[in-house]
């Protein structure tokens, strides 16, 4: 896993701010790297991994790389804002979720529209997004 986290930050930046995670804008932007994308998920750290990525904490918005809110995963604190780059995700956008309690996580692909996320909702199949943006 330290593999792939220094992988990560010698690509894009970021700070490693746990075992498997790295943080970009002093944790606006939060990547989880799901363990059982190279791991046997039975171990118990690799399975307690797995469910805390499945997770969006209260108040964010979460983009996964497989569907069912599963691989790794972007979590984002800001909104308005506009999100174009899932390289982190190696490009690809599965499913969405919207933690927060208000508000609309709208899922592009291209300039159309492939899904619109309500608060406390979630998209749990969704492909070619190029662009998220929320409100």
């Amino acid at each position: 896993m330290q593999e792939r986290v220094d992988d990560v930050i010698e690509d894009f930046g970021g700070s490693q701010t746990g075992w498997n995670e790295v943080t970009w804008g002093e944790g606006a932007i939060v990547l989880t790297l799901d363990p059982t994308d190279t791991a046997p998920g039975s171990t118990p750290r690799a399975a307690t991994a797995r469910e805390v990525s499945a997770k969006c904490a209260s108040g964010r918005y979460c983009v996964y790389s497989a569907a069912g809110f599963r691989g790794n995963k972007l979590s984002y604190a800001t909104c308005p804002a506009t999100y174009t780059s899932f390289a982190a995700l190696h490009g690809k956008v599965r499913s969405v979720k919207n933690s927060r309690s208000s508000g609309t996580v709208l899922a592009y692909a291209g300039s159309q529209v492939k899904a619109t996320v309500k608060a406390g909702r979630g998209a749990s199949s969704v492909s070619r997004i190029t662009k998220i943006r929320c409100s």
